[in-house]
């Protein structure tokens, strides 16, 4: 687990996952082309590198040692730089740790040299990546600040948010949770309008693995989960391979060992496309765990003396660490106390090298925690001089006009004076009464928000009476299990002005769920989310949507004689709002309207949703519309369903 994520990481750093095959084939074609100029069929081979590294090492190492052959004609160019920064990582995806730190340094030097400041940041990253998977932490850090340090100075928030992370990462390793979730979160905002998903996603996936170790199994699910959709969307090979990995740790974790077992099969099976061993000996590390709790002890051992020599060759630390000290539980399990003692000694010997490797532990503590502080501090200054020259320039405008305006001055003094007493007594009665406004509009939703529960637990009640005046004892057993850890979610959104846009998202698919049950699957349901990259730390006002939904299946879907189709969907609208649109293809608002027995009455839900909306609208200043509804119609003008938009007020999670 404490390596896997990094070989993931670079690629992210200097390409987009999802490379179409038109662009594979272009650069074949220029790599090849002998005719083209060698600086550019370097670059193309370095790009092809970068591209099946994802895929396969061994093809990648091909292109690597051609673009090598090439730029061996001027030894001190950046195509030489760029290849040995490349034969660094591949020496890495293949265990060869110290060839990697060898390879990486003389990138460094030729950087030093050539005086290029990306090569140089990249090259540091990755010098943090090799030393952090060999257990040097701390050294880790090191490198990391460095590579920070760089980045500042030329304005690369890509490689400042690869920095962040690995220092993050090289907190976990060190058990110090919360330092690595507050460098996590700094990279994230660098991340939050950019493009680089393979770093998002690893993100979700290693945050993820912190909310497992503090025992929140449920925000670990969901947050891993949202890495490997990420990866899967983007096709990321590697990135699948470790969040597949990631949920088996998971689920071994839970004791849930068949699904432990099948997620780490399939994280095995990519590692293996990949040519990856230390991938694959850390999957066969978390199998044999799960095999050691189900007390199958030959088939852990089967799994472990697999990976022992792998992670050995590679001088992989902490991984033989791991092996030696689950091959000790593995024979204490089986009754072998000779060969249980003799692994525990390899285990304690390891441990001991792997806490002492850093020269001067105590030492390079201190240093790094000075480094870090230091770079705070940098952070802060950094501010402060902005700030300083903003102020400084407000300033020099502000005495310029006073030049310009002191002979006037006498004249309007007095005048200017009676107008600003004016202006600030209006500003001072507006601003109490906006408050004042503000404080009983406050006061109002949370009053809507506890309208919502018994509005929907009627309904709700009315589903699972029905079941069982219908003898389905099972079918109502299942709803009501169901009914139950929605109406507790309901019970804790209800509580809060804002929420994140995912748990939202779960609420509407727990429900539909249950409506879905409810009329025997009478129609089918989408809900896209895919326009929005950080469903995760978006916040939106709670309970507004349910409505809606509600409205579309029972006016409009459970109207039709055939089964209907819903389309939930979100979008960002600006920075302030996100767009869902709520879209059935059910009978319409006038064969609807047919139906009911009240021409007046309207949706309890309905009229919440409004009411809050519109007190939103005075909170946070915005103007409406915020509800549209749209009859749609087909080139005969005939009805074929409804489309409901709504726009909802945003705030991002800090």
């Amino acid at each position: 687990m404490k390596y896997l994520f990094y070989i993931i990481l670079f690629l992210g750093a200097q390409l987009s996952f999802a490379q179409p095959s038109s662009l594979i084939k272009e650069l074949k074609e220029q790599a090849l082309n002998k005719e083209v100029n060698r600086v550019k069929r370097i670059a193309a081979y370095n790009q092809l590198t970068t591209i099946y590294y994802n895929r396969d090492v061994k093809r990648a190492k091909r292109y690597c040692d051609e673009a090598y052959q090439l730029a061996l004609k001027d030894s001190l160019s950046i195509g030489m730089g760029n290849v040995l920064n490349d034969q660094g990582l591949l020496s890495f995806g293949l265990g060869q740790y110290e060839l990697a730190i060898r390879k990486v340094t003389e990138a460094i030097q030729l950087a030093e040299y050539l005086n290029r400041p990306i090569l140089k940041a990249t090259a540091y990253a990755r010098l943090s990546l090799i030393y952090s998977t060999k257990g040097y932490a701390y050294k880790a850090i090191e490198y990391s600040i460095k590579s920070i340090n760089i980045a500042k100075q030329i304005s690369n928030k890509k490689s400042l948010a690869l920095g962040y992370y690995h220092i993050g990462k090289s907190y976990a390793h060190l058990k110090d949770t919360t330092k690595a979730v507050l460098y996590y979160n700094k990279a994230s905002a660098y991340l939050r309008k950019g493009k680089d998903k393979s770093l998002t996603a690893l993100i979700y996936t290693e945050q993820g693995l912190i909310y497992m170790q503090r025992d929140a199994w449920t925000q670990a699910n969901d947050l891993m989960n949202a890495g490997l959709k990420l990866s899967e969307k983007t096709s990321n090979t590697r990135g699948i391979a470790y969040g597949n990995y990631a949920l088996g740790l998971l689920s071994n974790y839970e004791q849930f060992n068949d699904q432990a077992i099948i997620y780490f099969t399939k994280a095995e099976k990519f590692y293996t496309e990949l040519n990856d061993v230390i991938g694959i000996a850390q999957v066969l590390q978390g199998m044999a765990k799960v095999e050691l709790d189900r007390g199958q002890y030959k088939a852990a051992e089967g799994h472990l003396l697999k990976a022992m020599p792998i992670a050995r060759n590679a001088r992989a630390m902490v991984l033989t660490k791991d092996i030696y000290k689950t091959l000790s539980d593995v024979y204490q399990g089986s009754g072998d106390y000779q060969k249980a003692m003799d692994f525990y000694q390899k285990y304690q010997v390891v441990k001991d090298a792997i806490f002492n490797q850093d020269k001067n532990r105590e030492i390079a503590e201190i240093q790094i925690k000075h480094k870090t502080r230091e770079l705070e501090r940098e952070n802060a200054e950094l501010e402060e001089k902005n700030e300083l020259i903003v102020k400084l320039n407000e300033e020099s405008s502000r005495n310029q006009e006073l030049k310009d305006q002191q002979n006037r001055y006498i004249i309007f003094a007095l005048m200017s004076g009676l107008l600003l007493i004016i202006i600030i007594g209006l500003l001072v009665f507006r601003q109490d009464k906006l408050k004042t406004q503000i404080r009983e509009t406050e006061l109002e939703q949370r009053a809507l928000r506890s309208q919502m529960n018994p509005h929907f637990m009627f309904n709700s009640l009315n589903s699972i009476q029905s079941l069982i005046a219908t003898d389905n004892n099972a079918e109502a057993s299942i709803y009501l299990a169901k009914f139950s850890r929605l109406m507790r979610r309901i019970l804790q959104n209800s509580r809060q002005a804002y929420i994140p846009l995912r748990q939202e998202i779960e609420f509407l698919e727990n429900y539909i769920e249950l409506e879905q049950r409810r009329f025997k699957e009478a129609f089918e349901y989408e809900l896209d989310e895919v326009a929005i990259e950080d469903a995760h730390f978006v916040m939106i006002p709670p309970l507004v949507i349910q409505p809606f939904i509600e409205n579309a299946i029972i006016h409009g879907l459970l109207r039709k004689s055939e089964k209907g189709t819903l389309l939930i969907q979100f979008e960002d609208y600006n920075n302030n709002m996100i767009k869902c649109t709520i879209k059935d293809d059910g009978i319409g608002r006038d064969a609807a309207a047919a139906f009911k027995t009240d021409e007046n009455q309207e949706s309890l839900g309905k009229k919440i949703t409004e009411q809050r909306l519109r007190y939103l609208t005075i909170k946070e200043k915005m103007t409406g519309p915020f509800i549209q509804v749209v009859d749609l119609k087909d080139g005969d003008g005939n009805a074929i369903g409804t489309q409901v938009e709504l726009l909802l007020p945003i705030k991002f999670k800090a």
